[in-house]
């Protein structure tokens, strides 16, 4: 029956023209008969001056035609064929040609011939078919730059399909967890999850391959490497469907973030290691700073007791040293609550209140000694901050204002403004004003810029503002020409609440 039919089937060729027709349009790109007695003449189907977009009317049917098109590397090797051919006619006329195509893009045809003989078995004519296939060399082209791309990526790349099955993986994910891509081509996702993640790995790859889920991000999780110890990686997943719509393929990027997570934990280690050694430094303030204030408190006493005792008899020069004594002792008791103020700077005091310049100013200026004929000026204005360490740098500067100003008296303006996402504080006085070769130097501990006996304080005043406000974030600066005031100029950052 196969014979028969096969013989009916060239009859019907032969004898129904339509027939050849259809199985031209249907299954070739072109078909080409050649004279080889007289080379010049070749006739070329239509369609294949339509695949290179051309009208075949306007071609004309000789071999220099087509030859105009084709690219040269690929007509040497046309010409190198053919002679093998016409040699022997057992080596097949048979391969893939480049084509410029009239907008200037490669066409791809895969060319075959046959050489037909006369009775004296001379070479008289040439049948040849011609079929495009630049559609699927342009994409194993793309597939070929893909691959190359995925198995250069430094990130781990895996295909698998929708149950799991592991089809592909690049080098890097391979080489990270200790196998050969042909290796974890043999083997199922749940292989590299730890068996305490496996039911939850069988979950998402449920989800995925069913479409209840797109894909996953940014999930960090472990995977069990081959020697079996476990490594930290960042998982993006994606499912791939096909023309149906239904899933064929889930594609996933595994980043390796082992160092970060060792990172993380030194971090965790020495963040654990740094407060409990700032709480042993606190205890350490607090005790030190109550053990030295002990005796000065037993020389306050003891001093009271002599003036007591003593009031009336005792010399002008002795009265004036146990006052200058009992200044001495406040001093020291004083530098010892700065030290410990300036030990917990930015340890504490992270909530946030409401507050206005004019209430908290004006209340510092109530508490301060030789502060009562000075006048504020202030923005009333409520704003969000960090109450306790900010009125703790407010009164220090209101302290200095007051302190250095010789005439006892004096005006004191706070104000603010927003300048993006920070405060701009600006503290000013009519004082003397700062040396502008001092304005660095005064933020150091201990510095004064008169001696002990005119000015009273710690000098610590203006490095614990310094420390302060840096410890929050922001910035600190001095603008004076060191002879009509100053302008403290504070930059503190709100906090998200805040803004």
């Amino acid at each position: 029956m196969k014979q028969r039919l096969r013989n009916e089937f060239y009859q019907l060729v032969r004898e129904d023209p339509d027939i050849f027709e259809f199985i031209q349009t249907s299954s070739l790109d072109g078909v080409w008969y050649w004279n080889l007695e007289n080379p010049e003449e070749e006739w070329m189907d239509s369609r294949f001056w339509y695949a290179l977009g051309y009208d075949d009317d306007s071609m004309p049917q000789e071999s220099l035609a087509w030859q105009k098109h084709i690219f040269p590397d690929d007509y040497d090797k046309t010409i190198e064929n053919l002679q093998n051919h016409l040699i022997d006619p057992m080596y097949p006329y048979d391969q893939i040609i480049r084509f410029r195509h009239k907008n200037g893009s490669t066409v791809w045809m895969r060319s075959r011939g046959k050489i037909i003989h006369d009775k004296n078995n001379k070479p008289v004519r040439m049948l040849g078919a011609n079929l495009d296939i630049t559609s699927a060399m342009n994409l194993s082209e793309q597939e070929s730059l893909l691959a190359a791309s995925t198995r250069a990526l430094p990130v781990g790349h895996l295909i698998e399909d929708k149950f799991g099955n592991i089809l592909n993986a690049n080098d890097a994910m391979a080489n990270w967890l200790g196998y050969t891509s042909e290796e974890m081509r043999t083997m199922h996702v749940l292989d590299l999850a730890p068996d305490e993640l496996k039911p939850k790995t069988q979950q998402m790859i449920n989800d995925m391959g069913g479409a209840v889920v797109d894909g996953i991000t940014s999930l960090k999780k472990q995977y069990r490497h081959k020697d079996g110890h476990l490594l930290w990686g960042l998982l993006n997943a994606r499912i791939a469907k096909d023309q149906s719509g239904n899933v064929r393929y889930i594609v996933a990027s595994v980043l390796n973030i082992e160092t970060e997570k060792e990172l993380q934990g030194q971090l965790h280690q020495k963040n654990l290691e740094l407060m409990r050694a700032n709480k042993e430094l606190d205890k350490f303030a607090y005790a030190a700073s109550h053990d030295l204030k002990s005796p000065l408190t037993g020389i306050r006493r003891l001093t009271d007791w002599i003036y007591e005792d003593c009031k009336d008899i005792l010399p002008a020069a002795s009265k004036r040293h146990l006052d200058l004594l009992d200044d001495r002792v406040m001093r020291m008791e004083r530098l010892l609550d700065d030290l410990l103020a300036y030990s917990r700077v930015g340890s504490t005091y992270t909530d946030t209140q409401e507050i206005n310049l004019e209430k908290s100013g004006q209340a510092i200026i109530d508490l301060l000694d030789g502060a009562k004929d000075f006048k504020l000026i202030a923005n009333n204005k409520p704003f969000t901050i960090q109450r306790i360490p900010f009125e703790m740098v407010l009164r220090n500067l209101i302290d200095n204002a007051v302190k250095y100003n010789e005439d006892k008296h004096g005006v004191i303006s706070l104000d603010y403004s927003l300048d993006g996402d920070d405060y701009l504080f600006t503290i000013s006085d009519d004082g003397p004003g700062i040396h502008p070769d001092y304005k660095e130097k005064v933020f150091d501990m201990f510095v004064r810029l008169k001696s002990n006996d005119q000015i009273g304080g710690s000098g610590m005043g203006l490095s614990l503002v310094k420390k302060i406000v840096e410890s929050h974030g922001g910035s600190v600066r001095i603008e004076s020409d060191g002879d009509s005031g100053t302008n403290v100029i504070i930059r503190w950052p709100r906090s998200v609440n805040e803004s």
